[in-house]
């Protein structure tokens, strides 16, 4: 992850635990935004997409 200047963690459960999980393991560099929904909708292409392109304008 040597670079990378912002991370999205999009993930289908209630509490975000792969975010949880990685940063137990291993630092996570620059921005990290978190994207979790519950319940048995999945997050739709463009919910993410939006999620990415404001984590770039920040």
């Amino acid at each position: 992850l040597a670079g990378i200047q912002a991370v999205l963690i999009a993930e289908q459960n209630h509490g975000g635990q792969l975010y949880h999980y990685l940063r137990a393991w291993m630092h996570l560099p620059g921005r990290v935004q978190t994207f979790h929904r519950p319940g048995p909708l999945p997050l739709r292409p463009g919910e993410i997409e939006s999620r990415i392109l404001t984590l770039m304008d920040e």
